[in-house]
């Protein structure tokens, strides 16, 4: 351990409460073997590190806990990483990103939770389809240096299996994080798991989702004008697609110019947004949101000359 970076070495005494006594030690030459090019497939050959009385491990002995849980491990963890994220104390948005892999596995046979998946990204001389494992990954998104980039940092995983879907599957996983009560937390999200299920699982832990929608999708506006008289309340007003907002109803749109990064480049957009009501997520009330539409302005061809 002396030989080791002082960065190094912080980082691996915030997970020593995670593991065993006799774990901790091959963990350390674990790592002290990655770095030097000496740690194989299946155990770890320390015999440069450690003392003559060590008894070498398989490297699956190292993720025997008797005191953590699965989900008490990325519990522990997720609270490690935003101590070490946040001394000070948390700020007041914590965001968090929820997406979805999978591995190929073409030759495995009997194996459980192996599926068929569409391919994402086309590969030459293979199918639209592959055999493997779908996971669902959590992370946690921060800023760093005097830029404020973004980074995450990974907190979580559960494996798809048959019977559950990737947005129940989100609200599992939020569940096993145990995120502190007092911050309010956004999870990203794609356009894929951007649904109702995501959207009633997160609301019933109070956290909100962030994500692209359909161009189809339909929301509500808070009714203005309310009968007089007996019978019921109306609960919605009039709707719209998302794609006819800005030609239908701009007088409930807030519009403002900004400017955002676009492929690269600093383009000037125009934002609008507006609250809306969403149908179908909770079975006695609707839900409120926030749709906000970004239109990227064209910028003018330059004019080229003939000589």
């Amino acid at each position: 351990m002396e030989s080791l970076p002082s960065e190094l070495i912080a980082f691996i005494s915030a997970l020593r409460p995670l593991m065993r006594a006799e774990v901790f030690d091959s963990f350390c030459f674990l790592l002290m073997g990655l770095l030097v090019g000496e740690a194989k497939h299946g155990t770890v050959r320390s015999s440069v590190f450690a003392p003559a009385d060590y008894q070498p491990q398989r490297l699956s002995d190292l993720f025997c806990r008797h005191h953590l849980s699965h989900q008490a491990f990325m519990a522990a963890l997720t609270r490690v990483a935003l101590q070490a994220l946040y001394p000070a104390g948390w700020p007041r948005r914590l965001f968090w990103s929820a997406d979805a892999t999978t591995t190929e596995k073409p030759y495995a046979e009997r194996i459980s939770s192996l599926h068929w998946f569409h391919r994402t990204k086309r590969v030459a001389g293979r199918t639209t389809k592959l055999k493997g494992h779908c996971y669902l990954f959590a992370a946690h998104l921060y800023r760093y240096g005097q830029e404020q980039a973004w980074a995450s940092v990974l907190c979580g995983a559960l494996l798809y299996v048959k019977g559950r879907t990737l947005p129940h599957l989100v609200g599992e996983l939020a569940a096993h994080l145990r995120l502190p009560p007092e911050a309010r937390h956004v999870w990203v999200v794609d356009r894929g798991l951007l649904s109702r299920p995501l959207l009633r699982t997160l609301s019933g832990h109070g956290h909100f989702a962030l994500g692209r929608v359909r161009k189809n999708q339909v929301v509500y506006f808070t009714p203005r004008r309310h009968h007089k008289g007996r019978g019921r309340k109306k609960t919605y007003g009039a709707k719209c697609r998302v794609d006819k907002l800005l030609a239908r109803f701009p007088e409930r749109l807030q519009e403002r110019q900004m400017k955002l990064h676009v492929a690269g480049r600093e383009r000037a957009v125009q934002v609008a947004d507006a609250e809306v009501l969403l149908r179908g997520v909770c079975a006695t009330k609707p839900l409120p949101a926030r749709v906000i539409v970004v239109t990227v302005k064209r910028e003018p061809r330059s004019s080229r000359g003939t000589c």
